[in-house]
């Protein structure tokens, strides 16, 4: 096996943040959702347009645990793979090109 690690990182990244956008579009479009509450908090974009911050109540749902942590925290997750994927891929690659 020639390939290095970082390379090995990457394709493992990749592959598990591909297989992550699966589970989030699982949970979002088969699983059902709770009713949106208020936050009391305002947000503003462009210091114009204000509304009331709402979020999803999770609490009564009939869903498994897991599926309330990706619904909550998805983005995030996904995120910090898309960054990981870069830093192995840019590791992988300045690795190879000292090899030459």
């Amino acid at each position: 096996m020639n390939e290095n690690k970082w390379l090995i990182l990457s394709k493992i990244t990749w592959g598990v943040l591909l297989a992550y956008f699966f589970i989030i579009g699982f949970v979002n479009w088969t699983m059902p959702h709770g009713p949106m509450i208020p936050t009391g908090l305002d947000v503003c974009e462009y210091d114009k347009f204000c509304r009331e911050k709402y979020i999803e109540d999770t609490r009564g749902l009939d869903i498994p645990e897991w599926a309330k942590v990706v619904r909550r925290h998805g983005g995030f997750h996904a995120l910090s793979l898309i960054f990981l994927g870069i830093f192995f891929s840019a590791n992988s690659k300045k690795d190879k090109s000292h090899l030459e």
